[in-house]
């Protein structure tokens, strides 16, 4: 069974001052406690002009590096994009994809998506594909039907292998940055309902993060979630404390299942 995955999305938040000190202190923290991430895998998502010096840093540390978008283009002339194969000549593994803040501010939507994650599994790239609903959608119960066509939108240049290559992260976008996570029951709800439906379309263990106000207080709750293969972290994951209580119990929890 793949290790859990917890991901840091480190949006356009912070420099190399913050970054510097989340690492070295979890570097400390690594030599007093070397199974600390060994329950889990970890990726951390900084802006694309930190990804090379980032992979320097963490050289040592047992995590890896992933980029927050990808161009839905083969290289070519389109000023200030990032091609699929310049991520993968880098030794980026993970991608997010279609994450809510791309969808509202740059309209991301179907097509784009859909070659995003094509590109991203041409390169041998794990893409993270971010799925969810508005406050609006979930007050109308459309909240499965709207999954259920970003889901497709965003499988439908895929092959059955491909499918199953792909990650998934259910954030809801009402909870998202607001502090207000998404209660269990919901969560569950959704990712049951994901892994059904990815199972349909050909990923029969589908792996699914859930993503939205995750912190320190509520980390494990989530975590005890059914279907659920690990985390995405934004705000929580700047600020020390906060992150280093994620990974503690991500890596205590899941080390108890076999």
């Amino acid at each position: 069974m793949d290790k859990p995955l917890i991901v840091a999305n480190w949006k356009m938040k912070g420099g190399k001052f913050l970054y510097l000190q989340i690492i070295k202190k979890l570097s400390q923290e690594l030599t007093h406690d070397p199974e600390l991430l060994a329950g889990c895998q970890v990726v951390i998502a900084p802006s694309l002009i930190y990804l090379s010096w980032l992979q320097e840093v963490l050289r040592e540390l047992p995590i890896e590096v992933g980029s927050q978008n990808v161009s839905q283009f083969l290289p070519g002339a389109y000023t200030g994009e990032t091609a699929a194969v310049m991520l993968s000549e880098m030794q980026v593994k993970w991608s997010l994809v279609g994450h809510s803040e791309r969808r509202q501010w740059y309209f991301e939507e179907g097509s784009t998506i859909a070659h995003k994650v094509l590109r991203c599994l041409e390169q041998g790239i794990t893409p993270i594909v971010c799925v969810g609903e508005s406050t609006e959608q979930r007050t109308h119960r459309r909240q499965f039907e709207v999954i259920q066509k970003q889901v497709e939108d965003a499988l439908s240049l895929l092959d059955q292998a491909q499918v199953a290559a792909c990650y998934w992260a259910y954030e809801p976008v009402w909870a998202i940055g607001c502090g207000q996570i998404a209660d269990s029951a919901s969560i569950a709800e959704m990712s049951h309902f994901l892994s059904e439906l990815l199972s349909g379309l050909g990923s029969s263990k589908a792996k699914i993060l859930y993503g939205g106000s995750v912190d320190s207080k509520n980390a494990l709750e989530v975590f005890r979630v059914p279907y659920l293969s690990g985390v995405l972290v934004g705000s929580a994951s700047l600020v020390f404390m906060e992150w280093l209580g994620i990974l503690r119990q991500a890596s205590q929890y899941y080390a108890r299942i076999p």
